[in-house]
C-alpha cells in the first residue's frame, strides 16, 4: 500500500510537471532535499497514517535511491506499454536515433519515435 501511495505522489506531481526526483543532498538537515524528499515530508504532514509511518520507521523508510528507482522503473514501463499501443494503431512510424558519449565516459543513445495519434503528430 505505502508504495502504491508513492507512486501517486510521484504521477500525480513530479510527473505533471516534469520534476527531477532526486536533490544532491537528501539529508534531513539539507534546505533542499529533492522532490522526491520533500513531497513525502509534504505528505507526511498531511497524512497522519504516513506520518506515523516515518517516525516509528528506524532502519526501512522507503525513501531510498533503490526505492525511487524502483518507482521509476515501474512508471517508464507503464509509459513503454502506453506508447506500444498508440504507436499500433497507427500507420506510419518515424524513427529518429542519435548516440554520444559524456564526460564521464559514459555511453548515451536519445530515440525518439514521431507517429501520427487522432490526426496528431506526436514525438
Amino acid at each position: 500500500m505505502f508504495k502504491f501511495l508513492l507512486l501517486n505522489i510521484v504521477q500525480l506531481f513530479c510527473d505533471a510537471l516534469e520534476l527531477a526526483l532526486r536533490g544532491h543532498d537528501e539529508t534531513e538537515e539539507s534546505k533542499n532535499k529533492g522532490v522526491f524528499r520533500e513531497l513525502i515530508d509534504f505528505s507526511s504532514e498531511l497524512d497522519a497514517d504516513l506520518k506515523e509511518h516515518f517516525n516509528k520507521a528506524t532502519v526501512v523508510k522507503e525513501t531510498t535511491k533503490t526505492i525511487q528507482n524502483e518507482l521509476l522503473d515501474c512508471m517508464l514501463g507503464v509509459y513503454h506499454e502506453e506508447v506500444a499501443k498508440e504507436i499500433r494503431k497507427t500507420n506510419y512510424v518515424a524513427i529518429i536515433a542519435d548516440e554520444t558519449t559524456d564526460v564521464a565516459n559514459e555511453f548515451q543513445l536519445l530515440i525518439i519515435l514521431r507517429y501520427i495519434d487522432s490526426s496528431k503528430p506526436v514525438e
